[in-house]
């Protein structure tokens, strides 16, 4: 199961440039096996022509030892004939039984069949008429005069190989006790003395020796080779990787330098913008809770003036006479106050106040708390 971890940490242009080398790589293998295919072809065309090649090679061969033979045999035979050609074989009949293969063939120009129901016929009768007679039971179109002439062949051909097998055995006994007479000479010389033998078996150590030295040698420096080779490639490898984390490293510095670059103009935009719509909220909620107190006061006016239109006397048990209230400053603004009240409706606009910076010395509630400048607005 793949990982999902995995998959995000894979570096998509290193994979990418592993797969375009892979991909080179599957088809020069392509392009080697079809290469190979052709040499294979071409390698079992030049087998078979080779083959047929050393077939005709060998056929020459065998042709031109048997003429050799022949001619050889022939001129021991002349000279032999001189004084006893009794003892020695005919080799002229050898080179007639070539001749009359070539013109006649192994059949003396029947089919095959015929020959050969010919000579098992010949193996059973004796005599030349019962062959005859016996041939033409079964092949009747043979005729009595072709049959007699195939007869004559036949002897001549027994006689003519007869003749070649003996002067080939001869011939073979000839290189037989020319090959053991070389044999006997070189046993009979001298054998090499102790000193040489060892004298030679130490060059040959040493020959041996410095072979193996210069293929040792070789073999260093082809490995050596290698290893400056692969060493290439990994730092040719680590160049790549870093230059890609490098430029890689530069393009996300880029990119966070413009982001950081387009937040800030944003957070500016966006700062002004907040900054001018705060001030006219709070100056609406200003105006808001003004507009709250003065109903507030409006009401407790209203309820002091429905009290002080009934008054009811206050009985003091200690003294036993009424009281009555003065009202001469309740709920009415002083000179302080209102100056202070100016001064905050002058610098109410030109400075931003929020709520949050408010100062509160105790946790009152927003009805019993009061706000500068809250019967401006009914004086005015």
């Amino acid at each position: 199961m793949i990982n999902a971890e995995n998959v995000r940490k894979i570096d998509l242009p290193v994979f990418k440039i592993k797969l375009q080398s892979l991909w080179k790589n599957i088809e020069e293998f392509k392009n080697l096996q079809d290469t190979i295919n052709t040499l294979a072809e071409e390698q079992k065309s030049i087998n078979d022509d080779l083959s047929t090649l050393t077939r005709v090679i060998r056929k020459h061969k065998n042709f031109a030892s048997t003429d050799h033979f022949l001619c050889k045999a022939t001129s021991s035979n002349r000279q032999s004939q001189k004084d006893d050609s009794a003892k020695e074989c005919d080799y002229d009949e050898a080179e007639d039984f070539c001749t009359l293969l070539a013109k006649t063939g192994h059949t003396g120009s029947w089919s095959e069949e015929d020959h050969l129901l010919f000579v098992n016929l010949r193996k059973r009768h004796h005599s030349v008429a019962s062959l005859v007679v016996a041939i033409q039971a079964k092949c009747p179109d043979l005729t009595k005069e072709s049959i007699v002439n195939h007869e004559a062949w036949y002897k001549t051909y027994l006689d003519l190989r007869e003749k070649q097998k003996l002067a080939v055995q001869e011939w073979r006994d000839r290189k037989q006790s020319e090959r053991q007479a070389k044999l006997a000479a070189k046993a009979e010389e001298p054998t090499p003395s102790i000193c040489k033998i060892a004298e030679h078996k130490k060059v040959e150590i040493e020959r041996k020796k410095e072979l193996v030295r210069r293929w040792k040698e070789q073999r260093e420096k082809q490995r050596v080779a290698e290893e400056e080779r692969l060493k290439s490639q990994l730092r040719a490898r680590r160049e790549m990787r870093e230059n890609q984390r490098r430029a890689r490293a530069e393009r996300l510095k880029h990119l966070v330098e413009e982001y950081k670059r387009k937040k800030a103009v944003q957070e500016e935009g966006v700062a002004s913008g907040d900054e001018r719509e705060q001030a006219m909220v709070n100056a609406l909620n200003l105006r808001f809770y003004r507009a709250r107190d003065q109903e507030f006061v409006e009401k407790r006016r209203s309820a002091l003036s429905s009290k002080k239109t009934e008054p009811k006397p206050v009985v003091d048990s200690h003294f036993n006479r009424v009281r009555e209230y003065s009202e001469s400053t309740l709920l009415k603004e002083t000179k302080a106050w209102q100056e202070k009240l100016k001064r905050s409706e002058s610098q109410a606009f030109q400075t931003v106040s929020y709520i949050k910076d408010l100062p509160t010395r105790t946790l009152v509630s927003w009805k019993s708390y009061e706000i500068p400048g809250a019967f401006t607005s009914r004086q005015r």
